[in-house]
């Protein structure tokens, strides 16, 4: 039997007493009755609508090494704290290391002229000679070195000046000549021997031990080619022999040009900035 709803009129018409309240009125929901294959249905769809999205777990360790190589490109390529790669680094080296291989060629210049000109001896005497040579040729190969520390056309006239008092000083007793070589060594550097003498005076330890070490391997070089190519048979050398002299001083020279660069740089990272 369907429900009946009370009129308006009728609700009207009861005392205030009697009559309900809106609140108290009670709503009644007509709900059609639905089959169980259809509200299986409805079930399953909402549940399709409802249940959680499946999860895609994906590895994130492609995205952290990309970001590693972008990270680290990006350091590379900026200046200052960031460390350059290898390869900018021989590039530097190849640039610093050309010009001043070079510098060292035309300021041991006469060095390789005299070997390149020495002859062959015809005697025990004439390879003696050569042999003793060699050894001047390195002793005196410092003048050149001094002049490496800081090759520029300023700074021929103060090593000049600085290589003719150390050579007064070597001549006078030898010590002093040692020690001026210690106090002008940076004069190239400085371009001045005043200054050169003033600022070695400050720290003078370092520079003293990058000078002894360049005198001891110029000294080294032609006791190593000495040894390595010169045999000459006390009886009867054959004239072939002789030749060895020849070799031996371009295989000094050589060794030469190949240190003094080296040696001037050893001075040169003796020095210390100044603080202005």
């Amino acid at each position: 039997m369907p429900c009946e709803m009370p009129s308006a009129s009728r609700l009207a018409l009861l005392p205030a007493s009697v009559a309900p309240t809106a609140a108290a009125v009670p709503r009644i929901v007509y709900t059609p009755s639905v089959s169980n294959t259809t509200t299986a249905t409805s079930v399953a769809i909402g549940s399709a609508f409802t249940r959680a999205p499946p999860r895609f777990e994906r590895t994130t360790q492609p995205a952290h090494s990309a970001i590693a190589m972008i990270a680290t490109a990006n350091a590379s390529s900026t200046p200052g704290d960031a460390m350059p790669s290898k390869l900018c680094e021989d590039a530097r080296a190849v640039r610093r290391v050309l010009p001043l291989f070079v510098l060292t060629l035309v300021a041991l210049l006469p060095w390789e002229l005299f070997a390149l000109r020495a002859g062959v001896a015809s005697e025990v005497h004439g390879l003696r000679i050569q042999l003793e040579l060699g050894w001047a040729l390195a002793a005196t190969a410092w003048m050149a070195q001094l002049w490496l520390v800081a090759p520029s056309l300023r700074a021929v006239k103060p090593t000049l000046v600085a290589i003719v008092a150390i050579v007064l000083g070597l001549v006078a007793g030898g010590v002093p000549g040692l020690v001026l070589l210690v106090l002008l060594a940076w004069t190239a550097a400085e371009a001045s021997v005043e200054a050169s003498a003033a600022a070695v005076r400050v720290s003078w330890r370092p520079v003293a031990i990058a000078v002894a070490a360049m005198i001891a391997v110029d000294l080294a070089i032609p006791l190593v080619a000495q040894l390595a190519l010169v045999h000459v048979p006390a009886k009867k050398p054959p004239p072939a022999a002789f030749a060895a002299g020849r070799t031996y001083l371009r295989a000094v020279v050589a060794a030469l040009v190949v240190w003094s660069p080296i040696a001037a740089q050893l001075i040169a990272r003796s020095r210390k900035p100044r603080i202005r």
